[in-house]
């Protein structure tokens, strides 16, 4: 076989090589592509900083969650900065992606103020806070409030809790005793029984 005839083979098979090389590089060029981390949130700066909830009605040392994000005039979220504050009780704070989260808690019981600020830019949102406190006993009535019983009866005796008003009180614990256990008993639901012949008082 001639030479020249040798050499241009040669050449026509390295090229054919070379090609399927580059073919089978493309899929691998479009599947890094696809694997490149999507940034969380715009860099667009945001126009308002949005608080929620708006407002709570909290018991003394109850925690409640209130996120804060930065929105641009699309209403895509914005990669800001955030600070909260209160104007009484403790902010416990943390933050995933665009949205940042404040764990608020106070023992004293008022009206509060919980507010996010975005830094440097200054933008703010803030959230009404109450803080209730469980209404003091002022007394407690029983029905009935006297019981002829025979020896080994019972009866249920029924306490309210109220305040100073006379108004009832609900989710209180009552505590029942009786002055002589001899002559009756009474159970921690205000079940009474009659022991023996003779007289008791019982106490919720």
């Amino acid at each position: 076989m001639p030479f020249g005839h040798k050499l241009a083979h040669r050449l026509a098979l390295l090229k054919a090589t070379l090609w399927r090389g580059a073919l089978l590089a493309l899929p691998l060029v479009a599947v890094a592509s696809c694997e490149k981390p999507v940034p969380t949130g715009t860099t667009e700066p945001p126009t308002q900083l949005v608080v929620s909830p708006t407002s709570a009605t909290l018991q003394p040392d109850q925690v409640q969650d209130f996120s804060a994000v930065g929105l641009t005039a699309a209403g895509d979220t914005a990669r800001i900065s955030v600070v909260w504050s209160a104007t009484g009780g403790v902010v416990d704070t943390n933050s995933v992606g665009g949205r940042h989260y404040g764990h608020y808690h106070n023992s004293t019981c008022g009206q509060y103020t919980l507010s996010a600020t975005e830094q440097p830019g200054g933008l703010s949102g803030s959230a009404a806070i109450s803080v209730v406190c469980p209404a003091a006993v002022a007394s407690v009535s029983m029905l009935p409030t006297a019981v002829t019983l025979s020896v080994g009866l019972t009866q249920q005796i029924a306490a309210t809790p109220r305040d100073a008003n006379g108004n009832a009180l609900t989710g209180r614990m009552i505590t029942w005793s009786t002055s002589n256990a001899s002559v009756a008993t009474v159970s921690a639901s205000g079940l009474v029984t009659a022991m023996a012949v003779g007289s008791a008082t019982i106490t919720a």
